[in-house]
């Protein structure tokens, strides 16, 4: 599966990357997540097997290269979450954030917070 984790809101980085299992004991989340003092957010993810996450998190890597921070990390601009939630396969991990929903949707008169 390819991954999408929000660092901090503050800061609004989103780190993309590929793993086997995100959750859990030994999961992708786990690992990152003892090695920084911030809490990190599943935001998204794409269900594949390994090989087409691999491909897929490469093409999303090039595709959002002007938004680069380093190495794996990129800044949650609106350009780059819109580009993320129109992937074919994305999957919301958090009850719909502000960045979610477009300007028509915004207009509705309930809607989730960030």
């Amino acid at each position: 599966m390819v991954y999408f984790l929000l660092e901090n809101i503050e800061s609004g980085h989103i780190k993309v990357g590929h793993a086997k299992k995100l959750y859990g004991k030994r999961g992708r989340l786990e690992t990152l997540q003892v090695g920084n003092p911030r809490r990190l957010l599943p935001i998204a993810t794409i269900d594949g097997n390994n090989k087409d996450s691999k491909k897929l998190e490469k093409q999303i890597k090039k595709d959002l290269n002007d938004y680069n921070v380093r190495g794996e990390w990129f800044y949650a601009d609106s350009e780059v979450l819109d580009y993320i939630r129109k992937i074919q396969g994305f999957r919301l991990r958090m009850r719909k954030p502000d960045w979610y929903w477009s300007k028509e949707e915004k207009q509705l008169p309930i809607r989730y917070k960030w």
